[in-house]
């Protein structure tokens, strides 16, 4: 958006498109009058006249009761062999390649499959013809050891046991502070996690050593259900098209509820009661509330004019009726939940906030091998159940199964037997440069020169994050943050009332 203050464009805010959360699960974004080419769509303008949006491309989901004909060993195989093929075609390049590496099996599994075709000679590491794999260059974001959220120790594990380089990436609340205004404004969103800084700060780092070009792996748990989320979905139905998931009612009901119970499904903010209407549309789906529940900030309260408009019930009607049907009467329950993830907070705040538009800040092209279109269809297709496969003995959930089994040759023992970990970052930083910075972004000046935040509920987040060691807080204090750096630099006028600014 920012390539508009060019030919005099002057910000506003859209404040019902904040306060709906529309900015993020619809074309609408967080500024009047600008609107986003949903995904799967084009422009087309005939003789300069109006321009139309058309869809090219969607998602697509089989029926959930036709029994699947292929066997558990043929759809692994199946999903081996499309991901090789697209990893191999993404490292072909006339410059350097590298690979961006974490402790889950995502990017892994990607790394892992990096060194399989070097090995097998099928690919080149981008320029280099050498197949030699101590060129090989993974790069990790390393948080302070004791946040919960570092991972670069088992990164580096997995880089040593594929015999490549292991680049670490410092990200303690210095780093964080230091990146973290841009972060913002090159993704143009906000975000209440510290990944869109680390991103920015390991893309820097991936140009120093060279690279241009890096492998990346989004885009793994809306295909092969990854998100915890997507637990009650998983066994919200039994899924005829795979019987031998099937167990006792009884049973799948009780596992049901504790999914619900989780108290990770909730971000933390705020979602109204639900219309009876709304849940008959998702067929009892939950994955709405909590993407409506992901920016944990007050609004200021002459922004109520705004929230009669339910949040949820937008968001399932910012689909077409094909996709409103295929909900309530063709899909699994977990489809739906992929679905709605896939089309919402998947491409306006993921694959912004970590994305090619944060890396290529630092002329890094990054290639998500995960969302290949071949890759993305087959998936489509599997079995619910062998996605998120559930255990009724002991009532566990094995994410991304069918994808795990399919990795295992190209990932080290600790990464195939490990517990999916959410890739967020830390919520508890010490007193230092970041808590500076954020002291100095959320002041009564800048939150009420917003005007839609509620300055008086604001005001403790910074004390509430970092004395009272909330982390919900802290997510908050990075929303509101966030949108004080875009209303900077992109120059915004206060929010009012819309009819005050018409007197």
């Amino acid at each position: 958006m920012k390539s508009f203050l060019a030919f005099g464009w002057k910000p506003e805010w859209d404040v019902q498109a904040l306060v709906d959360h529309g900015w993020r699960t619809d074309g609408r974004t967080m500024f009047k009058g600008v609107r986003k080419v949903l995904p799967g769509h084009y422009l087309i303008s005939k003789h300069y006249g109006p321009v139309e949006e058309k869809p090219y491309w969607d998602i697509e989901y089989p029926n959930k009761n036709v029994r699947e004909t292929r066997t558990e060993a043929e759809m692994i195989q199946g999903v081996q062999d499309r991901m090789l093929e697209s990893v191999r075609l993404r490292l072909r390049a006339d410059v350097p390649v590298g690979i961006y590496l974490s402790g889950g099996l995502d990017s892994s599994a990607i790394a892992g499959m990096i060194a399989h075709v070097l090995k097998e000679g099928h690919a080149n590491l981008g320029n280099d013809a050498s197949k030699d794999l101590s060129k090989m260059t993974c790069l990790c974001v390393q948080f302070d050891k004791d946040s919960g959220a570092d991972e670069s120790e088992i990164a580096k594990r997995t880089a040593n046991w594929l015999g490549v380089k292991f680049v670490p990436v410092l990200m303690d609340d210095e780093a964080l502070a230091k990146n973290f205004e841009d972060a913002a404004w090159f993704s143009e969103t906000v975000m209440p996690d510290a990944n869109g800084p680390g991103r920015l700060a390991m893309a820097a780092i991936a140009h120093k050593q060279g690279l241009k070009v890096v492998l990346t792996g989004e885009g793994s748990d809306e295909h092969f259900g990854g998100y915890s989320s997507y637990a009650p979905e998983a066994i919200r139905e039994v899924d005829p098209s795979w019987p031998s998931s099937d167990f006792p009612e009884s049973d799948r009901l009780e596992a049901l509820r504790l999914a619900e119970a989780r108290p990770d499904l909730n971000f933390g903010g705020e979602v109204g009661v639900r219309p009876e209407s709304t849940s008959r549309m998702l067929n009892g789906s939950i994955q709405t509330k909590r993407l409506a529940t992901l920016t944990p900030v007050k609004w200021a309260s002459w922004t109520d004019c705004y929230s009669d408009r339910n949040q949820e019930t937008l968001m399932v009607e910012s689909f077409d009726g094909r996709v409103r049907e295929a909900i309530a009467t063709k899909w699994h329950p977990l489809h739906t939940a992929q679905y709605i993830h896939t089309k919402t907070a998947f491409p306006n705040l993921l694959l912004r906030y970590v994305g090619d538009n944060v890396d290529m800040v630092n002329q890094i092209e990054s290639r998500t091998p995960f969302l290949d279109h071949h890759v993305t269809e087959y998936a489509n297709g599997l079995p619910p159940s062998l996605k998120m496969k559930y255990d009724p003995v002991t009532k566990t959930f094995n994410e991304k199964y069918v994808l795990k089994e399919a990795m295992r040759p190209f990932v080290p023992d600790e990464i195939y037997n490990r517990k999916k970990h959410s890739f967020v970052g830390p919520t508890r930083y010490p007193d230092g440069p970041f808590k500076d910075l954020l002291e100095k972004l959320i002041t009564k000046e800048n939150i009420e020169q917003l005007g839609f935040l509620d300055w008086k509920q604001m005001s403790e987040l910074v004390s509430k994050a970092f004395e009272g060691k909330d982390p919900l807080a802290m997510r908050g204090a990075m929303v509101a943050a966030q949108f004080v750096v875009l209303g900077k630099r992109f120059d915004v006028a206060k929010a009012t009332p819309e009819i005050l600014a018409q007197l």
